[in-house]
């Protein structure tokens, strides 16, 4: 099985199996004891998926429901510094779920950091007798185990029994790095209870990212020191209330990733500060990014940021619909074309694009930006950003990958939550991250665009716009589950009803969690 199932690289030296980056290849020892620990369950889907857990886990030693650890009464533990938020947020979700947290007569539950598991993102769960081990190769990883056990409990929450977990092994790791879910707090108010709540979600189903779409012509919601005039009343957050939700989802395993957009819907910016930002009386959501002042105070407001969500090795800066049909009335406009050694306008903003990149790999991190530039052009978008693709029109994803760009499959359709458009579970779930679809006949991507399997394709983005938050949990607790599993488990096809089994069987479990949330 390993010799059928493995891409064995020898240029890069990384072994993969089943999408899990491993040990680099050419060690006998390793592949061994891979083939001897994994490869019959992951050659089993069918077995994997016996827990009811998702994403379905690789590999699963299941001793029976009838042996079970009680956490009615518990307390988790580490000697490991860097863990300790693991450690507690762990905890303060088995409360929520109904233990009490007992230090002295409670089951033990110990997280450990264990370079040695053989991989290198992987974590090993392991319930047995009074004692629960959780071991991972980093602090990033456990969370994942964590969501596995939070899972397991969900069969004793549902029948109002004492808090009980099955004995089972769990070995498991991501197929995917970028697994991401995108929530609009710009168009509608989301409060940090439903942002934390979000996070919950995203923890409990394993997505690794969860950005937000901080501005937009609505409202501008992050709250800069150096421009405080800028946030919309009643509608932005304080940075203590950022700083303590990035906290937050850090110890859960979510990294927040923040979205300012530039230079296209920015109407707030327009509005509070037009003798800064304004291009044109006729104009209402373009910045002027031919003014050098305009270009300084998006290298400050991208610098807060950066620092507000220094977790994240991510940042998007938008880039796309930007409207340019009255940019050239700004008296900026002919010194910069002249400064720039460009021709027009869409140069211009290409100039823009390419100026705030660098700025973000200043603070260390990689961008992120909107299909929004068009293939061609004399100014060259670098190959280093990464080009969230949605509607697959102003440059497609066949195209932009065989240009030699990292892509993020965005799709409208099945990954857009918007209105009335809400592609079902069913939909999602028989998705691939290779596929983009449209709705709208004569798009390109209308009758789909699967490209081939390509390591360019990094992952992919579950979008939740203009959605109020009273509606964004119940639009997505369904949603969210099959988009996970797709990107943990790539080459897992169990049926969708099979899926649905596994789902309903936690969801007892995730709502107490998200009724916990304060």
């Amino acid at each position: 099985e390993l010799e059928r199932l493995n891409t064995d690289d020898r240029e890069s030296g990384v072994l993969t199996y089943d999408g899990v980056h491993m040990l680099p290849a050419g060690n006998a020892l390793i592949a061994d004891e891979i083939a001897s620990s994994l490869a019959s369950a992951i050659a089993m889907p069918e077995h994997t998926t016996e827990l009811g857990l998702v994403p379905a886990p690789r590999s699963v030693e299941k001793y029976g429901l009838d042996r079970r650890v009680g956490l009615t009464h518990v307390h988790v533990t580490t000697s490991n510094r860097e863990l300790e938020p693991q450690r507690a947020a762990l905890e303060a979700q088995l409360v929520a779920l109904g233990a009490t947290v007992d230090r002295d007569q409670g089951a033990k539950i110990e997280l450990r950091l264990d370079t040695t598991l053989g991989f290198r993102d992987l974590y090993r769960l392991d319930v047995s007798s009074m004692e629960i081990t959780v071991s991972a190769t980093r602090a990033d990883i456990v969370p994942y185990a964590s969501a596995d056990l939070l899972q397991l409990c969900s069969a004793s929450v549902a029948a109002g029994d004492k808090l009980w977990v099955p004995h089972a092994t769990i070995l498991d790791g991501p197929g995917v790095d970028f697994r991401a879910l995108l929530v609009d707090v710009a168009r509608k108010p989301h409060s940090l209870r439903v942002l934390k709540q979000l996070v919950e979600l995203c923890h409990f189903y394993k997505l690794r990212y969860l950005q937000l779409h901080l501005t937009d012509d609505q409202a501008f919601t992050f709250p800069s020191i150096a421009f405080p005039e800028l946030v919309t009343p009643e509608q932005h957050y304080t940075q203590a209330e950022l700083r303590e939700l990035v906290a937050y989802a850090d110890a859960r395993g979510v990294v927040l990733i923040p979205e300012l957009e530039m230079p296209g819907h920015c109407g707030q910016l327009v509005a509070r500060k037009p003798e800064l930002f304004r291009a044109s009386p006729l104009h209402h959501a373009t910045i002027d990014f031919a003014n050098p002042a305009v270009v300084a105070a998006m290298e400050t407001l991208v610098a807060e940021a950066c620092d507000v969500f220094r977790s994240s090795p991510w940042f998007h800066i938008g880039g796309d619909e930007c409207d340019l049909e009255h940019v050239a009335d700004s008296p900026h406009f002919a010194p910069a074309l002249a400064r720039e050694g460009v021709a027009n306008a869409r140069e211009l903003y290409r100039k823009f694009l390419v100026h705030m990149h660098a700025v973000v790999k200043r603070h260390g991190k990689r961008t992120l930006v909107w299909e929004g530039f068009a293939p061609g052009g004399e100014v060259e978008i670098p190959r280093d950003l990464v080009v969230v693709a949605y509607e697959a029109l102003y440059y497609p994803p066949d195209a932009l990958l065989r240009d030699g760009y990292t892509v993020v499959n965005a799709a409208w359709k099945p990954l857009y939550v918007v209105n009335d458009r809400r592609w079902s579970p069913r939909e999602i779930y028989g998705w691939n991250r290779f596929l983009w679809q449209h709705f709208i006949e004569g798009f390109p991507a209308f009758r789909g665009l699967q490209v081939a399997p390509n390591e360019l394709v990094l992952g992919a983005m579950l979008c939740a716009w203009e959605q109020p938050e009273s509606a964004e949990l119940e639009s997505l607790v369904e949603r969210v589950p099959a988009f996970a599993e797709r990107l943990w488990r790539p080459k897992l096809r169990s049926d969708f009803a099979d899926f649905e089994r596994r789902r309903a069987a936690g969801a007892a479990a995730l709502a107490k969690l998200l009724d916990g949330v304060r």
